[in-house]
């Protein structure tokens, strides 16, 4: 088990997080309430006083990326079903091409 803070020097997003966010202010951002709700239940972050922790980086990683992909997939499902829902453009026939 490796205890770490998950900002901060030495912290779980310098070490294992850049690639998910380039910085703390960036992580923090992503962090949203409902993320972090997420995260505690799951068991994969912690807080110390007013510090977040995690005990597991590999698991809080996957967790992230999971909740990465997953909005990613809603956000092209919404777009699809927008397209859709849009009604079809008339196609233009000889009568209504310009001349």
């Amino acid at each position: 088990m490796q205890l770490m803070p998950v900002y901060g020097p030495d912290g779980w997003r310098e070490r294992y997080g850049e690639a998910i966010a380039g910085s703390d202010n960036g992580l923090r951002y992503f962090l949203t309430p409902d993320v972090k709700d997420e995260l505690l239940a799951a068991g994969v972050i912690f807080t110390i006083s007013s510090r977040m922790m995690t005990d597991d980086p590999e698991r809080l990683k996957e967790a992230l990326i999971e909740i990465i992909k997953r909005r990613s997939k809603a956000r092209a499902l919404r777009r699809i079903s927008i397209e859709q829902a849009a009604p079809l453009r008339p196609v233009p026939t000889t009568d209504d091409a310009p001349a």
